[in-house]
C-alpha cells in the first residue's frame, strides 16, 4: 500500500464509540472509488497494514447479515485446523 494512501485511511478512519484505547476495534472508511476499506486498530501506525477493501455491495450485505444478527461473536462457526 502506498504511503499516501495509508495516510488517507488513517485521517479517514472510523473506529467504534465502543472501542477501548488497547487497540481492540476494526477501522474502516470509504475509499475514492467507492470501496470500504476495513483495518484493525492496532496497525493503525503501520503504513504496510493489511487492509481489506470491499465493494460497496458487499459492504451493504454484511450490514444487512450484521442487523440480522448474523455475525454475532458467540454465534460464530469456530475454524477448525486438522
Amino acid at each position: 500500500m502506498s504511503p499516501s494512501l495509508a495516510s488517507a485511511l488513517t485521517r479517514a478512519g472510523v473506529k467504534s464509540s465502543f472501542s477501548f484505547s488497547n487497540g481492540n476495534c476494526v477501522v474502516v472508511c470509504r475509499t475514492s472509488d467507492g470501496q470500504v476499506a476495513v483495518w484493525n486498530s492496532r496497525q493503525e501506525d503501520n503504513p504496510g497494514r493489511p487492509v481489506v477493501f470491499y465493494r460497496e455491495d458487499e459492504w451493504h450485505a454484511f450490514e444487512l447479515g450484521a442487523a440480522n444478527g448474523e455475525f454475532t461473536y458467540d454465534q460464530l462457526p469456530v475454524a477448525v485446523e486438522t
